[in-house]
């Protein structure tokens, strides 16, 4: 019995090469290889059409239930790693605080969103900030204990000294009219890096010379997300956490009156961080100043909620699930690779190969980006 099942099936395989070596003889050589190149394999003598349908078939199969099985750990990572609505809600009063505060020494209603000259941005920092971040008094006028202090909106605790950064450029010479050289002639351009001014300027406390840093010794990346990309070095001011308010404006005061911004001025940040022990949540938090060379200062800003560190089980779950998503695209990086090694170049005559080259690359830059950002 066993060998009469052992004769059918041999020739049931010899029936389906029969069926294979048909088919493959009817393609052009152009489908040949789009068929041998899809099962990843590089066409040759000793390579069957059988082999090549059958471990084509056999791949797409685990591919699609890895793929599934991809999508949900991921969506699920993803979802894991803070809940949305408590972020939403955490950026949103955060932002709304700090972005329309009222100017407190104009008639009119005026916020951050009006800064439109060097003298609002210096009115803004002066003012409103001190208020803001090193607010010492309740509604009722008591005043905070100390360990109530270096809390925003009294529930969000500063955990980063809050950081100033200039970037500046160098004064060049201008193409004017010929009727308008002798009234003028140099100008001050849009921010580039290879016209950064990197020469020292005034800093804090007073009489102190205040040098430029790179962003390695900043350990700040670079910011696209203004009018022109800044790199990260500059000239930087940390405020100390333990400041009070009036000493926050002093250290302001100071600057403004020492002319820490003028004509070579391109932009300022200003950075600090937030942590909420409620929702497990940092918020870091990045206004931008743009001085343009046409007079106008243009502000913006960037909030990110975000979790980092292990502090409960759900953060080692969420690592778990990291691990195994990040464990699945090196798999497909393998995968890809092992096809790349049996094809040679003809690998990269497919335009599908280039697009998961491409997907890879990606997967490796966002991962980067993410322990950046950790």
């Amino acid at each position: 019995m066993s060998g009469q099942q052992s004769g059918d099936a041999a020739n049931k395989a010899a029936g389906k090469k029969e069926v294979a070596t048909a088919a493959f003889e009817k393609m052009s050589k152009r489908q040949q290889l789009a068929l041998f190149a899809a099962a990843g394999l590089k066409a040759g003598p000793n390579v069957s059409l059988a082999y090549a349908i059958d471990k084509f078939r056999r791949d797409k199969i685990r591919e699609v239930f890895l793929y599934a099985f991809f999508l949900v750990l991921f969506t699920v990572s993803a979802l894991s790693q803070r809940d949305v609505t408590d972020a939403h809600y955490y950026m949103a009063t955060v932002k709304d605080a700090i972005l329309n505060e009222n100017f407190p020494d104009v008639t009119w209603y005026k916020n951050f969103h009006d800064v439109s000259v060097s003298s609002d941005f210096w009115d803004y920092m002066t003012s409103v900030i001190p208020k803001f971040l090193y607010n010492e008094v309740w509604y009722n006028g008591q005043p905070f204990l100390p360990e109530e202090k270096n809390y925003v909106l009294h529930v969000n605790r500063l955990v980063q000294a809050p950081r100033l950064r200039q970037l500046r450029v160098n004064k060049q010479d201008c193409p004017v009219p010929p009727r308008l050289q002798g009234v003028m002639g140099e100008c001050y351009p849009k921010f580039s890096a290879s016209g950064e001014n990197k020469t020292s300027i005034n800093g804090w406390p007073p009489g102190k010379i205040l040098a430029y840093k790179t962003s390695e010794q900043l350990r700040t990346s670079s910011y696209r997300n203004g009018l022109l990309p800044y790199g990260g070095g500059g000239f930087a001011l940390d405020i100390p956490l333990y400041y009070t308010k009036e000493q926050a404006k002093e250290f302001f005061d100071h600057l403004r009156t020492s002319k820490w911004t003028d004509l070579h001025t391109r932009a300022v940040f200003f950075d600090f961080a937030l942590y909420n022990p409620v929702n497990g949540l940092y918020l870091s938090v990045r206004l931008l100043f743009e001085f343009l060379p046409y007079g106008q200062v243009r502000p913006s800003s960037q909030f990110r909620a975000m979790r980092m560190g292990l502090s409960n089980m759900n953060d080692y779950a969420s690592l778990m699930l990291d691990g195994v998503v990040y464990l699945l695209v090196a798999m497909y990086i393998v995968g890809d690779i092992r096809k790349l090694l049996a094809m040679g170049r003809s690998y990269w005559t497919h335009f599908w190969h280039w697009f998961k080259a491409k997907h890879a690359a990606v997967e490796v830059e966002l991962k980067q980006k993410k322990e950046e950002l950790e």
